[in-house]
């Protein structure tokens, strides 16, 4: 990166980039992930332990759970679904998908009802937790297993109901996720049907 370019950042964007490369460095000695260290070949599901009971959807992809007696916001790791609400980021969406408003909150209400198909009130699931737990609103993050052992993040991205959406530190199952968002895409199952 150039001296200009350091200087045009905010030092909030030069702390964030400092942040990362530190975790980037302990990540690359191995002094970060210790005795986690995650194969390549990880299988879905082989560390997934912690048992909760869905209490209510917020959308395609942000649930409300219970865990040992106290309701807590999930959000799936990985994926991202259109924005079900009319609100700043499906604005944003719209802007950046080229796509009107209404067509961005009507595909956001396909992937809830997909997500609610599967998640009925009630579905106790399993949860797999990748490095980082907790997103910067404070929401949990993970992998939800379904009753029948399905990842619900890679059914919704099967079936064309997400995409892709990745950040530093939550990517266990990234490649999983890439091949099965390809094949969605190619046949425009789900969102992509009139893509």
């Amino acid at each position: 990166m150039s001296k200009s370019q350091l200087m045009r950042m905010t030092s909030t964007t030069v702390r964030r980039k400092i942040a990362q490369l530190i975790v980037l460095g302990l990540m690359a000695l191995g002094g970060f992930l210790g005795a986690h260290q995650i194969s390549a070949d990880a299988k879905p599901g082989a560390s997934a332990g912690e048992r909760a009971t869905v209490v209510r959807l917020v959308d395609g992809d942000t649930m409300v759970v219970e865990i040992a007696h106290k309701r807590e916001r999930l959000r799936l790791i990985g994926i991202d679904t259109p924005e079900s609400k009319d609100n700043d980021k499906a604005e944003k969406e719209a802007r950046r998908t080229a796509r009107d408003l209404n067509t961005i909150l009507a595909l956001g209400r396909r992937s809830f009802e997909f997500t609610q198909s599967k998640l009925p009130p009630g579905t106790e699931v399993a949860l797999e937790f990748d490095t980082s737990p907790r997103d910067k609103y404070g929401r949990l993050l993970a992998y939800v297993y379904l009753p029948d052992g399905t990842m619900l993040n890679q059914l919704l991205v099967r079936e064309g109901y997400a995409r892709l959406f990745t950040d530093d530190f939550n990517h266990r199952y990234r490649d999983l996720l890439a091949k099965e968002y390809s094949d969605a895409r190619r046949a425009k199952r789900g969102l992509w049907r009139n893509d």
